[in-house]
């Protein structure tokens, strides 16, 4: 991802390793995450960490 500060690389990197941004379009090296989200980009984390917690799906 880049280099980042003591305070913000372990957490990123746990975040990374945990899965809430898996799907994220564009996720790699040229990703910033500095950029505010999109809103896909926030629902998709937010389905991410849901899924980790085991809640079902929300109905479509």
């Amino acid at each position: 991802m880049g280099p980042f500060d003591a305070v913000h690389g372990p957490t990123m990197l746990r975040a990374e390793l945990n899965g809430p941004l898996d799907g994220l379009v564009g996720y790699g090296r040229k990703w910033d995450p500095w950029v505010p989200a999109t809103r896909g980009e926030a629902a998709q984390v937010l389905w991410n960490v849901l899924g980790k917690e085991g809640r079902p799906a929300p109905a479509s």
